[in-house]
């Protein structure tokens, strides 16, 4: 049984928040409502539905449940084609925000830190048969994908990132410290999260010869300045006068 999501404040489902994104198709020939068909995509992705072709079977066995849920009027759940149409012509920013936007009412006054990576989308491509690369922000402790963004060609990693950091910390006033691998080391990128009041932590090469040394450098000047947080001390064992 499908749960009726009226129930559920609108203001805080993900299905209300789908609602504010334009239907990029033309009026004349549509049969079934855009918003509709992205809340039956979702439903698909949620029950572990990568195809869009087995999302079409599972819509028919289950039509008399989702058609009123979702907002079908036909009598019949719209086919593989109509759905790659639509999902096609969609703005993929817009649909990102949409999606962060209702993130963040999950997380709200929520502190985490989250890891950034650099992701190849798997059969995914764009209009030239060329791979997605995407720039994804992941909070581990609460399993939340924050925001992920497309990487430009001829841009990097840490350019694409560098851009995302001030709607990223306004949306998720929670987000503490940011990790990365060695893709996110420039300069500018983590200057530009301490001046938006930020902390991060990443990983430096073996082939960085220059930044390892001055890190070394910091870190054995700051062990020699501080004192140590414990002491130990080595007990010596007593051995015995008697012998045999």
């Amino acid at each position: 049984m499908i749960k009726n999501t009226n129930s559920i404040a609108p203001s805080h489902t993900l299905f209300e928040q789908l609602n504010s994104i334009q239907d990029p198709r033309k009026k004349r020939g549509v049969r079934h409502n855009f918003h509709s068909i992205l809340k039956l995509v979702i439903l698909g992705f949620t029950s572990r539905l990568i195809c869009i072709e087995h999302i079409v079977e599972f819509a028919k066995e289950h039509w008399n449940q989702l058609k009123e849920q979702l907002g079908f009027t036909r009598d019949a759940p719209p086919d593989a084609t109509t759905i790659g149409r639509v999902l096609k012509n969609i703005d993929r920013q817009e649909l990102e925000k949409v999606f962060q936007r209702w993130v963040s009412t999950k997380v709200k006054g929520i502190d985490m830190s989250a890891s950034v990576d650099g992701k190849a989308l798997r059969n995914i491509c764009d209009g030239n048969g060329n791979p997605l690369f995407m720039v994804n922000v992941f909070a581990h402790d609460i399993q939340i994908a924050l925001a992920q963004e497309e990487i430009p060609e001829k841009k990097g990693e840490s350019t694409t990132f560098r851009k995302m950091l001030k709607s990223l910390f306004e949306t998720y006033p929670g987000l503490r410290l940011l990790t990365g691998d060695a893709g996110f080391t420039g300069r500018d990128l983590c200057r530009e999260i301490n001046h938006l009041g930020r902390h991060y932590l990443v990983q430096i090469k073996g082939n960085q010869k220059n930044v390892q040394e001055v890190l070394k450098l910091h870190f054995d000047q700051e062990r020699e300045r501080r004192e140590a947080d414990a002491q130990s001390t080595e007990k010596k064992s007593k051995r015995s006068d008697n012998s045999t």
